[in-house]
C-alpha cells in the first residue's frame, strides 16, 4: 500500500506538468461554438435548406467535439451532453445524404419512363427527412434550451467543481 501510494504521489506531481487547457480561453470558444449552433439551428427551421441543415450539422459536431475535450468537468453529464449531440449529428448527417440522393434522383425524372417509380421514390425521401428534420428539431430544442451565455455559466461552474476536487488529494482526503 505504501508504494502504491508513492507512485500515485509522484503520478500526481507528473501531471502538474502537462499542459493545461486554459480556462478563460475555452469558455470564450465554447460561448462562440454553442451560439453559432443555436443560430444555425434557429435558421434551419426559419429557411429550411440543404445548406442551412449542413450548416448546422457542422456545429453540433464542434460542440460534440468541445463537449468531449471537457468531458471529465462531469463525466455523466459530459457524456450524457455529447451521446445526445452525436445522435443529432447523425439525425442531420442522414438528412443530408438523403438531400443529395433527392437531387440524383430528381435529375434523372427528366430521362425516364417510368416516372411513376422515380416520383414514389422522391415521396419517400421526403417523408424520411421530414421525420429526421422533426426529430433533430425536438433535440435541438433540448439541447439549445438555454441562451450561450446561460450554458458557458453551468459549464464553467462544473469546471470549478472540477478543479476544486482535483486539488483534493485522494490519499490525504481518504
Amino acid at each position: 500500500m505504501t508504494k502504491a501510494a508513492k507512485a500515485l504521489r509522484q503520478a500526481r506531481q507528473r501531471i502538474d506538468d502537462w499542459p493545461r487547457i486554459e480556462h478563460q480561453q475555452t469558455l470564450r470558444d465554447l460561448k462562440l461554438v454553442f451560439k453559432r449552433g443555436h443560430t444555425s439551428f434557429a435558421k434551419a427551421y426559419e429557411q429550411p435548406s440543404v445548406e442551412n441543415f449542413h450548416e448546422w450539422r457542422k456545429e453540433v459536431k464542434h460542440l460534440l467535439y468541445l463537449s468531449r475535450v471537457l468531458g471529465s468537468l462531469w463525466s455523466q453529464m459530459m457524456v450524457a451532453l455529447a451521446a445526445e449531440l452525436k445522435a443529432l449529428g447523425k439525425f442531420l448527417s442522414e438528412d443530408h445524404d438523403l438531400a443529395l440522393l433527392r437531387e440524383k434522383v430528381s435529375q434523372q425524372l427528366e430521362d425516364t419512363e417510368n416516372r411513376a417509380e422515380i416520383e414514389a421514390l422522391l415521396a419517400l425521401i421526403d417523408q424520411r427527412r421530414n421525420e429526421l428534420q422533426l426529430t433533430a428539431r425536438f433535440l435541438g430544442e433540448r439541447i439549445y434550451a438555454e441562451k450561450p451565455g446561460e450554458f458557458v455559466e453551468r459549464i464553467a461552474t462544473y469546471w470549478q467543481t472540477w478543479n476544486a476536487e482535483t486539488k483534493v488529494d485522494p490519499i490525504v482526503a481518504g
